[in-house]
């Protein structure tokens, strides 16, 4: 369980080579009295790795202090040579990956390699935080985004289909503005993808399915155009 401490959201960090590894269990971000999350930074070449079981976010990004809100899992700042401040990926999904409480987003920012299920009942979860420029989320053959118990989405801000994955009946995904969605594999969409702007590229393919959708809308800020490139 990693939770804030009675002073606050100080961070928990995982560094040098450690792995923090789940292997059937579960691991969850819980929020305190207040409802805020601690963060979990990482740095050096740690990583988490959930073989199995589930990884749970309780809650939304905390607060930075300086009146805007940081990643609740989060990577360290590059050195002074300008090496990154973790591992690329850093995060490894086999089994779930599930965001169940609080209407606003949390986000991950390191690389993400997901080849199990991730899931947002409530609210937003954000894979990719930092944009197409930095660390992307890469679906390996047989990931899902899977069916939703409640109205929650998951967003992609920098996602590559490696290989044959799924939006799941039930599940809802959001393109962005500025989000990028690549790769060689095929995305096959069974439940819903809301392309409110950002980039579609790559030599792969998105397939809707059967009861599946692909919704093209303006975002909040209007239109800012979808993009549809490559082969």
């Amino acid at each position: 369980e990693i939770e804030n401490g009675p002073l606050g959201a100080a961070g928990a960090r995982l560094g040098g080579s450690r792995t923090l590894r789940n292997s059937g269990g579960t691991i969850t971000f819980l929020p305190d009295a207040g409802g805020e999350l601690n963060f979990l930074m990482l740095s050096g070449t740690a990583t988490v790795r959930n073989d199995s079981g589930t990884l749970d976010i309780q809650g939304a990004d905390p607060s930075d202090g300086q009146g805007s809100t940081r990643p609740v899992l989060a990577c360290d700042l590059p050195d002074e040579n300008g090496n990154p401040g973790c591992a690329n990926p850093a995060l490894y999904n086999s089994g779930t990956l599930t965001k169940s409480a609080s209407d606003s987003t949390a986000s991950i920012q390191p690389g993400f390699a997901n080849a199990g299920t991730v899931r947002a009942d409530v609210g937003t979860l954000l894979l990719g935080a930092d944009g197409p420029g930095g660390p992307a989320t890469t679906f390996a053959a047989g990931a899902k985004v899977g069916a939703s118990s409640g109205d929650g989405e998951v967003a992609f801000a920098n996602v590559s289909v490696d290989g044959a994955s799924t939006i799941e009946s039930g599940g809802t995904v959001a393109l962005a503005p500025g989000g990028m969605l690549q790769g060689a594999g095929t995305l096959s969409v069974s439940g819903t993808l809301e392309w409110t702007g950002g980039t579609q590229q790559g030599s792969g393919e998105t397939t809707v399915l059967a009861g599946g959708a692909v919704e093209i809308e303006n975002g909040p800020l209007g239109a800012a155009g979808a993009r549809l490139g490559g082969s």
